[in-house]
């Protein structure tokens, strides 16, 4: 008997002790996951770890939420090392790193985002201050602190030295390759430019020198000049070349433009002023058309140089708080990035460059960036800090910005190649996410005279209905997505449209519907180019904010106040009232059939989503009530398989709730990522990719495949977690890195 009670309370204590270890690991899972959260703008490959590491310990809703959502910011990998320069090798497979710890290093990128050191040049001279490849990627070039310029050939991943020569007698900090990789040219404190002929790399020989700016010059960029002025003495730290001639960069604000002659004189055209202060970066657009110039008044200026004599002010471009160190073109001349005191890299489109618009705003370097410089295809960004780092960011990453405007809609084409992205500024923007990790922009849809707030592909995706606030619906030809073409416009509403739906099936139906009109619309597009009354619902007695088809076409829903109405569209010139759901305390926003058809899912302002079985004839049965949301419910998407729903909310959230059982839904995770109101979300015919719209001007992709994010998170995640790392977070757990 004895023996029967100390065996039961082992068994207790055990049972207890194990159920105080489920709910310690749980406690712990939740808090970790939301520390990934607001780790992931300074250190996204510790984030995604500490994610990863979170949903092993105990799969919560916070951790699966945390873990989905490690990709929703451009995607980081760190180099950690005293850096102040990088630079990428022409064919981008490498980059060269070298900062005050005088040490040049030479990594592989044959895998992007996991560098692999080939070559280490230590025991400098002094601090490297910047590095340049020549455009056939044979020889590296260094300036040194100390005034040296020092060269490398470059072969099989190796670094073998060359030539050193003191290039001036204090610190050099500028230097660049002629566009041919013979000459080189280089600037430093010593206010003096000079350029050397590089026929023999083993024996720089000096040809042109020069002065520049009455203050230290800390950037340049070359730029095509034509014609010549009277120079005028300089300081100069940085230079670079484009055909036909050089631009300068000084600490007396000013960037200066110079002609190169045929025997390597320089001659001055040129001088525009930058504002107040030190101007501390220049950089010229590839084709030579802008220049653009950072300073330490905290603003980026845009100029127009094809006439270099007289330079013409295009833009300003604000919004860093402090002083600008680096500025950089991409190599297609459409992106800007800028970096200084402030720790942050800001993306800037600036295809149009009177008008540029802010993409997005890096935050993952914590102190001063002092080098920035685009891959040759323009995907990845690379950064050097103060804080003894390197970065090298995903462009754009799974975000699809849209500049200055909040977006509203968006909607997958049916191959789910393509992403339709409709906002504010009356565009619709199409995009390639055939990688939902490298969404690429294909066009630009414009005609609309207000806000696009529906968008919805045609079954067959050959065309795309985009319904905007001015009344209309423009249809758009997608034979080739990069160049689409009018085919109609029409007015479908008096004023605002707020949803547009094609129906399901080989039938060309489009409904409308708009919050000022009663009567919701529908159209037939056998003839795209001819768009013509298919028939009228009756009037509701007040607007329509959304409309969504059953998957076999014969029912349309709409949204009307509390509640939703379905209609039998069998025949669209006799459309034919069903029944209407029960009532949600305040307007619905949204609604979705499931895949099936049996289940209909409405979305509201009173923060909840409702389940609604529309099996039982003209009354709709109440399925579940889905809480959570802390504020309005503005959009639904259902999975292509029917078991995941993912509802929009103005809590700047994005939830997904299992709903297999449609009697008793599950949270499943809450995908947080955007800065401000969310207002819609579409699944892809893959069912696995998810794109959400913003408030915050940009819309998100997500994947909701745990198993393949937690694959890339061990693919990309560099470095690993470290056993201090470790030990801050997971305080007492024995050192379990998620990824070997």
């Amino acid at each position: 008997m004895l023996l029967v009670v100390a065996g039961t309370a082992t068994g207790y204590a055990l049972a207890a002790q194990e159920a105080a270890t489920g709910q310690r690991n749980i406690a712990l899972s939740q808090r970790v996951a939301d520390q990934a959260i607001d780790l992931r703008a300074v250190n996204p490959p510790l984030a995604a770890q500490l994610s990863l590491a979170a949903h092993r310990l105990a799969p919560t809703l916070e951790a699966r939420g945390s873990l989905l959502g490690a990709f929703t910011t451009p995607f980081v990998t760190r180099l950690d090392h005293e850096i102040n320069t990088v630079a990428f090798a022409p064919g981008g497979r490498a980059i060269a790193t070298g900062g005050d710890d005088r040490t040049v290093r030479l990594w592989d990128l044959a895998t992007p985002h996991r560098p692999r050191l080939t070559a280490e040049v230590a025991g400098l001279s002094d601090d490297v201050e910047t590095l340049r490849f020549s455009p056939d990627g044979t020889l590296l070039a260094g300036a040194l602190y100390d005034g040296a310029l020092r060269l490398w050939r470059v072969a099989g991943g190796a670094l073998r030295p060359l030539a050193v020569v003191a290039a001036g007698p204090k610190a050099l900090f500028g230097l660049a390759f002629h566009p041919e990789g013979r000459l080189l040219a280089t600037g430093g404190d010593d206010g003096v430019l000079r350029v050397w002929d590089l026929a023999d790399p083993r024996a720089p020989r000096l040809v042109t020198t020069a002065a520049a700016h009455p203050a230290p010059v800390t950037a340049a960029r070359a730029a095509p000049v034509t014609a010549v002025a009277g120079a005028q003495p300089a300081r100069v730290t940085a230079v670079a070349f484009l055909p036909g001639g050089l631009v300068t960069s000084g600490d007396d604000g000013t960037a200066a433009l110079w002609r190169l002659t045929g025997d390597h004189r320089v001659r001055l055209l040129s001088r525009v002023r930058h504002g107040d202060g030190s101007l501390t970066s220049a950089a010229v657009s590839p084709d030579g058309r802008t220049l653009a110039t950072a300073g330490w008044d905290h603003v980026t200026r845009l100029w127009d140089v094809r006439d270099p004599r007289r330079p013409v002010p295009l833009s300003r471009l604000t919004g860093h708080s402090g002083p600008l160190q680096a500025v950089t073109f991409s190599p297609d001349g459409r992106t800007l990035a800028t970096a200084g005191w402030d720790h942050t890299t800001r993306v800037w489109n600036v295809a149009a460059p009177r008008a540029p618009l802010l993409v997005t705003t890096l935050t993952a370097h914590a102190n001063t960036v002092w080098s920035l410089t685009f891959s040759p295809d323009g995907r990845l960004l690379a950064s050097a800090s103060s804080d003894h780092s390197a970065l090298l960011t995903d462009l754009p990453g799974p975000v699809l910005s849209t500049g200055d405007s909040a977006v509203s809609t968006a909607a997958f084409s049916p191959d789910g190649h393509t992403v339709a992205v409709g906002g504010e500024d009356f565009t619709t923007r199409l995009w390639d996410v055939a990688d939902p990790y490298r969404p690429w922009p294909l066009s630009l849809l414009t005609g609309h005279t207000g806000q696009v707030e529906s968008v919805t592909f045609s079954p067959d995706g050959a065309l795309l209905a985009t319904g905007s606030i001015d009344g209309t619906v423009r249809l758009w030809g997608l034979a080739d997505p990069a160049r689409p073409r009018r085919v109609a416009v029409f007015r479908a509403h008096v004023e605002g449209i707020r949803s547009v739906a094609f129906r399901p099936g080989g039938a060309a139906l489009l409904a409308t519907a708009s919050p000022s009109d009663p009567v919701v619309r529908l159209w037939n597009l056998a003839d795209p180019g001819r768009p013509r009354s298919a028939g009228t619902l009756p009037s509701q007695g007040d607007g329509t904010l959304s409309v969504a088809f059953s998957p076999d076409g014969r029912t349309l829903a709409t949204s009307l106040l509390n509640a939703a109405v379905l209609w039998d569209v069998t025949d669209p010139g006799r459309p034919v009232r069903r029944g209407s759901t029960g009532e949600h305390g305040d307007a619905v926003q949204a609604v979705a059939f499931a895949p099936g058809g049996r289940t209909l899912a409405t979305a509201s302002l009173d923060r909840t989503v409702r389940l609604w079985d529309v099996t039982r004839g003209s009354a709709p049965a109440p399925l579940a009530v889905l809480s959570g949301h802390t504020d309005a419910v503005r959009g639904l998407a259902y999975a292509p398989d029917g078991r995941t729903l993912a509802s929009a909310s103005l809590d700047r959230t994005v939830r997904l709730w299992d709903v297999t059982r449609g009697h008793a839904p599950a949270p499943l995770a809450v995908l947080s990522g955007h800065t401000d109101r969310v207002y819609s979300v579409t699944y892809g015919p893959d069912g696995h990719t998810l794109v959400s719209t913003s408030e915050d001007r940009s819309a998100r992709l997500w994947r909701d495949d745990l198993g393949g994010v937690a694959a890339r998170v061990c693919e990309l995640a560099r470095p690993r977690i470290t056993r201090a790392e470790w030990e801050q977070y997971f305080t007492g757990l024995p050192h379990r890195p998620p990824c070997p």
